[in-house]
């Protein structure tokens, strides 16, 4: 790489990154979920606590999945080869959560 910035760091950088729109995406979602239920069903009160719960964990989920394609990416030279590898491991263990 041409940056004076290590490898390592870039890929701590976008993990971060990462992570926090992650965080967004599930506080998008819970907000989405309550002004729908307030709105359209007039629905009293706030959805239950493990809504709230669930949606950090997947935040917290996040975070080594990110941590561990950004070091596939780094490792592999190529971008497809990193995404099909990413794809392949997604595929596994939709099997496994699946799985009866």
């Amino acid at each position: 790489m041409t940056s004076p910035i290590g490898a390592t760091h870039i890929a701590l950088i976008k993990t971060l990154a990462i992570a926090g729109l992650a965080a967004a995406m599930q506080a998008t979602m819970l907000i989405v979920v309550v002004a729908t239920g307030k709105v359209l069903f007039g629905l009293p009160g706030l959805p239950p606590a493990h809504l709230l719960a669930s949606g950090t964990l997947v935040a917290v989920a996040c975070v080594p999945l990110a941590a561990f394609q950004s070091s596939i990416s780094m490792l592999m030279r190529s971008f497809a080869g990193a995404v099909a590898l990413a794809a392949a491991l997604a595929g596994v263990s939709v099997s496994l959560l699946t799985a009866k």
